[in-house]
């Protein structure tokens, strides 16, 4: 019997899977940016953005520290919005898509009876953006004819990933699969 916890990469309590933070903090990596925008160490490229990455580190330490034994773990959503984005297809025509976006929080109890919570953001995160960066004005070596450019992230797009039916019968389910009661709508006179 192993004495390891085997845990995936989302944590042992909560599936933070999905969050703002955790989106944005993963596409950093993947183009090799590992270190936080305010480390005192950090090498002086952009880093990872800091509220993302605080978030992420905040929803990792709740996870620590929440129990399922001393009751359940709610995630509970607070607002839905629906966002309206025109992008382009393949042929560089323009398509209106509309995707959903939400916040909420992660709560539970912790090991000693507290009751903790913490917000999250889901439906989008920030893609950054690659760019070959020149020094001293140089582009290309004149001896050798190597290309002296380095590529670098140098701004972020927000990238949404979910995209909301065009019919309504399908919206519906859609937006019921998250496990969300009827919002309730009062008109007002």
């Amino acid at each position: 019997m192993s004495t390891k916890l085997e845990t995936n990469d989302t944590g042992i309590n909560i599936d933070y899977s999905n969050t703002f933070g955790y989106k944005t903090v993963k596409a950093y990596n993947r183009v090799g940016v590992f270190h936080s925008q305010h480390d005192l160490n950090s090498p002086s490229t952009p880093g990872i953005p800091h509220n993302e990455f605080g978030e992420l580190k905040f929803l990792r330490k709740l996870d620590s520290k929440i129990r399922k034994e001393k009751g359940p773990i709610l995630k509970k959503i607070r607002s839905m919005h629906r966002k309206v984005i025109n992008d382009f297809d393949q042929y560089g025509k323009k398509v209106t898509k509309e995707y959903l976006t939400f916040s909420g929080e992660f709560r539970g109890t912790t090991w000693n009876g507290e009751e903790e919570a913490r917000s999250f953001i889901e439906g989008v995160y920030k893609k950054p953006l690659l760019q070959k960066v020149y020094k001293f004005g140089k582009k290309f070596d004149p001896e050798t004819g190597e290309d002296l450019g380095e590529m670098k992230v140098t701004n972020s797009k927000l990238e949404y990933y979910y995209e909301v039916p065009k019919s309504k019968v399908e919206r519906k389910k859609f937006i019921d699969s998250f496990n969300c009661p009827p919002i309730s709508v009062r008109v007002v006179q």
